[in-house]
Protein backbone atom coordinates (compact mmCIF):
# COMPACT_ATOMS: atom_id res chain seq x y z
CA UNK A 1 0.00 0.00 0.00
CA UNK A 2 1.18 3.50 -0.50
CA UNK A 3 2.59 5.57 1.82
CA UNK A 4 1.54 9.25 0.88
CA UNK A 5 3.89 10.23 4.07
CA UNK A 6 6.96 8.64 2.79
CA UNK A 7 6.34 10.01 -0.94
CA UNK A 8 4.98 13.45 -0.85
CA UNK A 9 2.67 12.38 -3.07
CA UNK A 10 -1.33 10.81 -3.11
CA UNK A 11 -1.19 7.29 -4.12
CA UNK A 12 -2.13 6.74 -7.42
CA UNK A 13 -5.44 4.94 -6.80
CA UNK A 14 -4.98 1.93 -9.78
CA UNK A 15 -7.32 -0.60 -8.61
CA UNK A 16 -8.22 -1.98 -12.25
CA UNK A 17 -5.66 -3.17 -14.90
CA UNK A 18 -7.29 -0.88 -17.17
CA UNK A 19 -6.07 1.99 -15.01
CA UNK A 20 -2.36 1.43 -15.33
CA UNK A 21 -2.48 2.89 -18.96
CA UNK A 22 -2.88 6.78 -17.77
CA UNK A 23 -0.06 6.96 -15.87
CA UNK A 24 2.46 4.39 -18.12
CA UNK A 25 4.92 7.40 -19.15
CA UNK A 26 7.95 4.85 -21.25
CA UNK A 27 10.03 1.70 -21.41
CA UNK A 28 12.77 2.31 -19.25
CA UNK A 29 14.98 -0.52 -21.16
CA UNK A 30 14.15 -4.13 -22.26
CA UNK A 31 16.81 -6.57 -21.34
CA UNK A 32 17.86 -9.66 -23.61
CA UNK A 33 18.33 -12.32 -20.43
CA UNK A 34 19.51 -16.37 -20.21
CA UNK A 35 17.08 -18.99 -20.57
CA UNK A 36 15.42 -17.40 -23.36
CA UNK A 37 13.86 -14.62 -21.06
CA UNK A 38 12.88 -10.66 -21.68
CA UNK A 39 12.73 -8.74 -18.87
CA UNK A 40 10.45 -5.20 -19.77
CA UNK A 41 10.82 -1.88 -17.09
CA UNK A 42 7.95 0.38 -17.54
CA UNK A 43 7.96 3.60 -15.57
CA UNK A 44 4.82 5.18 -14.51
CA UNK A 45 4.67 9.53 -14.82
CA UNK A 46 4.75 9.83 -10.95
CA UNK A 47 8.51 8.98 -10.57
CA UNK A 48 11.34 6.81 -11.87
CA UNK A 49 10.68 4.67 -8.35
CA UNK A 50 7.08 3.69 -9.60
CA UNK A 51 6.36 1.53 -12.30
CA UNK A 52 6.03 -2.09 -14.11
CA UNK A 53 8.26 -4.73 -14.44
CA UNK A 54 7.99 -8.00 -16.43
CA UNK A 55 9.63 -11.19 -17.40
CA UNK A 56 8.47 -13.05 -20.55
CA UNK A 57 10.09 -16.62 -21.07
CA UNK A 58 9.50 -18.81 -23.87
CA UNK A 59 6.83 -16.12 -25.25
CA UNK A 60 4.81 -16.41 -21.67
CA UNK A 61 4.59 -13.86 -19.02
CA UNK A 62 6.36 -15.60 -15.58
CA UNK A 63 6.35 -12.40 -13.22
CA UNK A 64 4.84 -9.30 -13.29
CA UNK A 65 4.58 -7.05 -10.77
CA UNK A 66 6.54 -3.08 -9.15
CA UNK A 67 9.85 -2.67 -10.09
CA UNK A 68 12.48 -4.60 -8.63
CA UNK A 69 10.03 -7.02 -7.66
CA UNK A 70 10.10 -9.48 -10.38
Amino acid sequence: MEESQQSGKEPLNIDAKEKHFEYIKNVIYIRILKRNTIQILIRYDLDIEHGLEFKIRNNKIVAAGGIAET
